[in-house]
Formats: C-alpha cells, sequence, structure tokens
C-alpha cells in the first residue's frame, strides 16, 4: 500500500508518534516526517540494502501503526462498506480478508485497502496512513448517509496511541513467530485473520504482507506493542527495519526455489486424488524469456514478426516467429507502457535481441530501470493515477469481485460510461488499446447474473476476437448484456 515514493506523505503540522517511537530512538533509528508521522527509515550504520537483504533471507519487523486502523459494526456494515468499495463483503467469509479499493460516487479509484471480515460480527479495514483524512471524510459521510436512511452502523477509527500495527515479514517469520504465540501458524493461510495472543498478549494475526515474503501483520494494545516487538528481538535472525526498505521490498519480487517448492506441493496434492497434472520447470538456459516495453514496441517488433499484432489483445499469446525463431508471444508487461514477453528457445535469444536492437529507437534496460519503472505502475496510487480513475481504467478490474445474481452486482457501476470519461477515445489509442480487453468480463471469471445500467454518451458499434456481441449504447439507453451463441462469457462494454 501507499510507497513513500509516490505521494507526498509528509504533514505541515507536528508529526504524530506511534506507540514505538522510543523503541526505534534506542535502535539508532533515523526519524523522517511521513503522512503525518514520525517514522524511522532507518536504523543506525544499517544500510536501506542490507536491510532488505536480510529481510528477503531472514526476518524484519516493521512499524507500520501509522496506517488508519477502522473497526465497523453495525447490522448493515457490509451493505455500508459495499456502498464505498469494490470488494464483495457479503460473500467473505468470517475471519478471511481480501485486498479491495476505495470508489468515490464517480467510480475513481480514492484509496486502496484491506478488509478483513472479523470473528466478532465487525469488519476490520486497513487503509493508508498518507489518504487518511480523504478515507474517513468518505467512510463518515457513507454513514451519516445510512444512519439518515434508519441503518444501523457504527465506526470506530482507532488512534496510533490506542492500537499499533506490526508487520513481520520474511521466510523464516512463521517459524521465529511461533515460539511466540498460542496459535498454530501451519493453519493460518494467506489473508486469514485470527486472535491470539503473542509473548502474553492478545492481539490480532493476519497472514498479509507486502515484501513477497511469507509474513504477518499484528494489530495489538498501543501500549503493548514495544513488549512484543522486543521479545521478537530477542531472536538474532529478527532485525528492525524502516521505510527505506519497505519501499525497496515492495516494489519487487523475485521468484526462487520456495515458488517450486510450493508448485510441486500443488502438484503431489492432486496427483494424490487420482488427478492428471505434470509439471515441468523450463531453465533459464532451455527457455529465455525477453520482455519488450515501451510506447513504439509494438510499432519495432511488427518489422520482425509474422503475428499481426493490432489483434494481439493484453494478456493474449500466440505461437509466432520473431526474426525467423518460433517463440511464444504475449501482450503484458509490467511497466504501464505498451509490451510483450517473448519466450524463445535459450540458444536463440541473443539473435532475437540483437535482431531488435538493430533500431536505433531499442535500447537494453536493467533490473535497475526495471525497479524503478515497477515502482510507478504497480502501485495503486501512483503518479498517473487520482480519484477520476476508475479500476476498469487502471486495470484492475480484478479487484471488482464476483458476484452472484441473488446478490447486488457491485461490478455493473463500476463499468458504467458516465464514470469513464473518454474511454472510448483512451481505448482507440495506439498505447492504450490493450485497455479495451480489461472491459470484457472474461477477465472476471463466473461473474453470475445479467448486468443493467445506464449509459450515458454514445459507444460505437465494436467486436473482439473472442467475444463476438456487439453491443450499441445510446444516450440514457438501459440495457442487458447477453451473452453470444458460442456461450462464452458476456461483455460488459465494449469500447
Amino acid at each position: 500500500m501507499c510507497p513513500l515514493s509516490l505521494l507526498n506523505c509528509s504533514s505541515p503540522s507536528a508529526e504524530q508518534r506511534t506507540p514505538l517511537y522510543d523503541l526505534h530512538l534506542s535502535h539508532g533509528g533515523k526519524m523522517v516526517p511521513f503522512a503525518g508521522f514520525s517514522m524511522p527509515v532507518q536504523y543506525g550504520a544499517v544500510s536501506i540494502t542490507a536491510s532488505h537483504l536480510h529481510t528477503r533471507s531472514k526476518v524484519s519487523v516493521f512499524d507500520v501503526s501509522h496506517m488508519l486502523q477502522t473497526v465497523v459494526t453495525g447490522k448493515h456494515r457490509e451493505e455500508w462498506l459495499e456502498s464505498i468499495c469494490v470488494a464483495d463483503v457479503h460473500e467473505l467469509d468470517p475471519g478471511k480478508g481480501t485486498l479491495s479499493l476505495f470508489t468515490n460516487e464517480q467510480g475513481g479509484i480514492q484509496d486502496d485497502l484491506i478488509v478483513t471480515k472479523t470473528l466478532e460480527d465487525s469488519l476490520f479495514l486497513v487503509s493508508n496512513a498518507s489518504r487518511r483524512k480523504v478515507d474517513m471524510d468518505l467512510m463518515v459521510a457513507a454513514q451519516d448517509r445510512f444512519k439518515s436512511l434508519g441503518k444501523d452502523i457504527h465506526l470506530q477509527f482507532l488512534s496510533a496511541e490506542e492500537r499499533g500495527l506490526i508487520a513481520v515479514q520474511g521466510p523464516l517469520s512463521s517459524t521465529i513467530l511461533q515460539r511466540h504465540t498460542d496459535l498454530d501458524l501451519s493453519s493460518l493461510y494467506f489473508m486469514t485473520s485470527r486472535p491470539c495472543t503473542i509473548a502474553g498478549i492478545p492481539c490480532t494475526l493476519t497472514r498479509a504482507g507486502y515484501t513477497g515474503e511469507d509474513g504477518v501483520e499484528i494489530s495489538v494494545p498501543g501500549e503493548q506493542c514495544t513488549h512484543i516487538v522486543e521479545a521478537l528481538l530477542s531472536d538474532e535472525d529478527v532485525k528492525l527495519a524502516g521505510l527505506g526498505a519497505r519501499d525497496s521490498l515492495s516494489s519487487i519480487r523475485l521468484f526462487d526455489d520456495r515458488d517450486r517448492n510450493q508448485s510441486n506441493l500443488a502438484q503431489d496434492r492432486f496427483k494424490s486424488l487420482g488427478k492428471d497434472i505434470h509439471l515441468q520447470f523450463l531453465s533459464p538456459e532451455e527457455r529465455g524469456l525477453i520482455a519488450v516495453q515501451g510506447p513504439l514496441s509494438s510499432t519495432i517488433l511488427q518489422r520482425h514478426t509474422d503475428l499481426d499484432l493490432s489483434s494481439l489483445y493484453f494478456m493474449t499469446s500466440r505461437p509466432c516467429t520473431i526474426a525467423g525463431i518460433p517463440c511464444t508471444l504475449t501482450r503484458a508487461g509490467y511497466t504501464g507502457e505498451d509490451g510483450v514477453e517473448i519466450s524463445v528457445p535459450g540458444e536463440q535469444c541473443t539473435h532475437i535481441v540483437e535482431a531488435l536492437l538493430s533500431d536505433e529507437d531499442v535500447k537494453l534496460a536493467g533490473l535497475g530501470a526495471r525497479d524503478n519503472i515497477r515502482i510507478f505502475i504497480l502501485f495503486f496510487y501512483g503518479n498517473d493515477m487520482d480519484e477520476t480513475t476508475s479500476p476498469v481504467e487502471a486495470g484492475l478490474v480484478w479487484t471488482i469481485e464476483k458476484c452472484q445474481s441473488s446478490h447486488l452486482c457491485r461490478a455493473a457501476p463500476v463499468l458504467m460510461i458516465d464514470i469513464i470519461p473518454n474511454l472510448e477515445e483512451k481505448c482507440q489509442s495506439s498505447h492504450l488499446r490493450r485497455a479495451a480487453p480489461v472491459l470484457m468480463i472474461d477477465i472476471i471469471p463466473n461473474l453470475e447474473g445479467n448486468t443493467k445500467g445506464n449509459m450515458k454518451g454514445e459507444i460505437k458499434e465494436k467486436s473482439f476476437e473472442k467475444s463476438k456481441t456487439i453491443v450499441n449504447v445510446k444516450a440514457e439507453q438501459s440495457i442487458n448484456i447477453l451473452n453470444d451463441e458460442k456461450g462464452v462469457n458476456p461483455i460488459s462494454i465494449i469500447a
């Protein structure tokens, strides 16, 4: 959630302190203003790089008490949250959470948040510190609106002093934390939350995090934060980490043998049930992967391939030849620009890259640029996104969760043309045309029921390669979205 590099998170007023402020100072924390709080960016002579690497190999403890923690109670709490958030809260199991988005009345993204349906008939929300006032205003306005209708809803905003939040992240986090808690962590799955005790202190523990490593977040009474952190720090493999490492860890995840081990475990589980599954892990020597990214990528790549790239939409993959070499080409990437990824026999990688480099507009780029570009595209509230940007425009349709025909279909309002200004123009733009397939329901598997909506403006006839349904929408016309004759998933809006 909210990275250090993307938002002006400082406050003009005096910074608040988290319950761990004195502990930070005692460990040499270099304090900086961040989102209205005084927070450690690093500790003593330990560099951000060293802290980053320690988290990747062992365990780090992060103070994230500055984030806004909100408890929601009342009979109509789920309906209330679904009025301002794209999560399917109604369908969440007790003790489960989901990553979601706050949206305003125009459908624009206001912030990202974690929503948890607790075991105690309440909702627990964690949202970004830098958006604290904006989020609180949104929630209070929605609460007032519901109360004016006679509905039961109550908000409790937890201050950092009364409720701290600690993130424990790293491959050894479960092993070390298990020594201090009465909860069996082997049964605590990702985005699952349970009450427990840690170092004898009652807490709420959630398996979650932002580093790509295993980890948890611990919501704990403010006056007990230091006790828990000191208990964890008694293990030599546990170190404190600040905002610097938090940013660098959030921006990139380099996969390793742990991911392969998880895949093997899943395969073994399926085979034990008599199911047919076979994994083949391709080594870099036998199969290379090349990413070509940038607004001119399609124009230049088209000169070297037999595949018509104008018909290759985002997240679509096709076999083809590039520079005479058989490859698999996928329209995808992580930079926010148009681009592709090319899977190619290892011994032919150099040949393809040299063919591309023959164009003066093509340059090689390394991990440094890859990290920097990913920071600005992967977070939900980036420099290219504001409150007029809908989840659909931002390519975040996956946050709009499945819904049943018997329950309110929250996908519909987000997809209304009147909250996606200039959508047709944007989708016709050569470097943004990959946004168009995002509007197709086949990006949201199993979305059930017909979707209705009042569309403003006019959309011209268009069709797509996979789904052939054509929808004509005139001003203020209410329509039903229909399946095509082949029974593929329906199209919500074609633009």
